[in-house]
């Protein structure tokens, strides 16, 4: 009865858009790693409907799951500990501990077999895990227990008798900057890196390329033939990470004093004054909008200059088959939770059909969503002529 509660509570939280799904094979896309302390291994991935899903009973195996399918109910449950999630075929939506988590794509199923969206995995599983969870999908890495593999990003600038360098490092991560030979090394005290953000600058007769060294905690920095010597400082960057700045001096150029820094020529940033090298998201900022279309119930919605009232036209050209407010507002509504998904916002509507939701009624869907903000999607065409104009502003 509590997973059929919950299922419940998932459809009258959100859009009930039904998903038919045609006959497909899943096409596979390049693998995850999953990395731990003990080892490295592969997780597959299936492209269904455009969406990289990872197979219910793979996440099962690497992470203890209990998967459980429920027809009568018409759910998904996957235990994890004291943890229970519920998934609705039906849905782009997932219970956990009563809050609805949006996702980009219902679970499908493939034979035997169910898959879920790869972000189920930060989503859903990874909060209320008691083992560390963290799914990296620009660099295609999932971590997890307590592997120190920190993102790092670098940046190479010309500031006429420098040439700066800029390394985002994400966490912060102590480290030391050290010459050997024709090389700098930036040593981490950690047990990888992440460096799917590294680009190779073109060489210079300063600086000939940046790359993960031999072992995998270090970047090296080939020096060129002009090199003469180098000043390094730190400074502390958003969301926890951290930013070294090395700037290398060439043989023609003086070196500064000990203990002091070049000044920057005119026009020239000083250090840290650069954009973020590390796409992260902001601590405690916005994550989750919820999305209410319509009027709902008996509000009559707009109307044009004529009066005419768009519900008494179900059968109009400019939309034959749309019978209500949501209906209309649903292109758009759909484009909305596309973008949404893709910046990581949680997305999920308030109503499913054209049903009365005043906003003293919407508190307990807001509640369970967690919600900070709430986008209200409504028709308005009081200044047309004849509702049939519509038509020429459809989708």
């Amino acid at each position: 009865m509590k997973v059929r509660a919950q299922v419940a509570a998932l459809a009258a939280a959100a859009c009930c858009l039904s998903i038919v799904l045609p006959a497909q094979q899943p096409a596979s896309a390049l693998p995850y790693t999953v990395i731990s302390r003990e080892a490295r291994r592969p997780l597959a991935v299936r492209v269904v409907g455009g969406q990289e899903m990872f197979a219910l009973d793979d996440l099962a195996r690497l992470f203890s799951l209990t998967v459980r399918e429920d027809t009568a109910a018409g759910a998904l449950t996957v235990a994890s500990g004291a943890q229970t999630i519920v998934l609705s075929p039906q849905q782009p939506l997932a219970s956990v501990a009563g809050r609805m988590i949006s996702l980009p794509a219902a679970p499908v199923r493939d034979g035997r077999a169910w898959y879920v969206p790869v972000d189920f995995v930060s989503r859903a599983l990874a909060p209320g895990s008691t083992t560390r969870i963290e799914l990296r999908k620009p660099s295609r890495l999932l971590l997890t227990g307590d592997i120190r593999m920190p993102r790092v990003a670098a940046r190479v600038e010309p500031l006429g008798s420098l040439t700066r360098v800029t390394i985002d490092v994400a966490p912060a991560t102590p480290h030391s900057v050290a010459q050997d030979g024709s090389r700098l090394l930036v040593r981490f005290e950690a047990d990888a890196l992440d460096a799917a953000d590294l680009r190779v600058p073109a060489p210079t007769d300063v600086l000939q390329a940046i790359h993960l060294a031999d072992v995998p905690h270090t970047i090296a920095l080939d020096l060129g033939p002009r090199f003469a010597s180098f000043r390094a400082s730190d400074l502390s960057a958003p969301a926890g990470g951290g930013r070294i700045v090395i700037d290398l001096i060439a043989h023609t150029e003086t070196a500064p004093p000990p203990g002091t820094s070049p000044a920057p020529q005119p026009g020239q940033p000083p250090p840290g004054e650069i954009p973020p090298l590390l796409d992260m998201p902001p601590a405690g900022g916005l994550r989750t909008v919820v999305i209410d279309p319509g009027h709902g119930g008996d509000d009559s919605g707009a109307r044009s200059a004529q009066g005419d009232n768009w519900k008494a036209q179900p059968s109009m050209e400019a939309c034959g088959s749309c019978h209500d407010d949501v209906d209309w507002t649903r292109p758009y509504i759909q484009n909305g939770q596309t973008m949404a998904a893709k910046g990581s916002y949680e997305n999920p509507l308030t109503r499913a059909e054209e049903e009365e939701k005043a906003l003293d009624l919407l508190a307990p869907v807001l509640g369970k969503t967690r919600s900070q903000a709430l986008l209200k999607a409504l028709w308005n065409f009081e200044q047309l002529e004849d509702v049939r104009e519509l038509r020429q502003g459809m989708p």
